[in-house]
């Protein structure tokens, strides 16, 4: 009841396929027979194949066999940037992302899984990247990262993004910590470069940029700067919102 697509870079960009639904209506399809699938892209398998089978065998329930640590036994601290993007840039399929806070989980001396928290504004927050060290299995460390960061900053409300190609909406990390669904976001889009195997952020892309690095004029649009350059979209799955907020809060008010 599990699928696999490996979505190759250059064949499943917008060059030979121009529907921006067309990995979420396969994923919705399965999900209709009550098949989980999973799409995964070339450079992610290319660039971090350790982290991708590590994650394909936690959702196969072939970890058995690794070392089990209840946080009990682990304590929190905070550690510094450099600290967090050795880490994520290891473990973290997206590798890191410059935060507000950054978490770590220690069993005795050893760093086994990290949490990190940008601030959005005045008490709102977003729980932007957590991973753990493949060869620990962390009971409840996700749970005692969050518990800290919440009696230490104490957030109203906290949101967190799942990917729709690697998260079940219906079971993850986000239903232990408590979060509620809030929406569920459409496709959005990286660009390759014609024949190219690595995606680029479509920030890297925009008109401004594109502008100064290629001289084209600012009056074209996104899509014919990029038409021109040769550059194509990719879509993913979509992304699924999720939310905590302070129970006190919501109470008072």
């Amino acid at each position: 009841k599990i699928g696999i697509e490996y979505d190759g870079i250059y064949w499943h960009s917008e060059k030979f396929r121009k529907d921006k639904w067309y990995h979420l209506a396969k994923t919705k399809e399965c999900k209709n027979k009550n098949i989980r699938l999973i799409h995964i892209f070339e450079d992610e398998y290319t660039d971090k194949k350790e982290i991708v089978l590590h994650k394909l065998k936690h959702i196969f329930k072939k970890d058995e066999n690794i070392k089990k640590i209840g946080a009990r036994k682990c304590i929190i601290k905070e550690i510094d940037c450099k600290t967090s993007k050795e880490f994520m840039n290891k473990y973290h399929i997206q590798g890191f992302a410059k935060s507000s806070i950054y978490l770590g989980c220690f069993y005795k001396d050893l760093m086994i899984a990290s949490m990190t928290f940008k601030k959005r504004s005045e008490n709102k927050w977003e729980l932007n990247r957590f991973s753990s060290d493949f060869n620990y299995l962390v009971q409840g460390g996700g749970g005692k990262m969050l518990k800290y960061f919440i009696k230490h900053y104490l957030p109203k409300e906290i949101i967190s993004f799942g990917d729709l190609r690697w998260v079940d909406k219906d079971s993850n990390i986000y239903n232990e910590l408590n979060f509620k669904l809030d929406k569920i976001l459409p496709p959005d889009y990286s660009y390759i470069k014609d024949s190219g195997f690595k995606r680029i952020h479509k920030f890297n892309l925009r008109k401004s940029k594109i502008n100064k690095k290629y001289g084209l004029p600012l009056t074209m649009t996104e899509n014919e700067m990029t038409s021109a350059l040769h550059f194509y979209k990719i879509w993913n799955c979509g992304l699924i919102r999720y939310k905590w907020e302070d129970i006190n809060e919501e109470i008072n008010n």
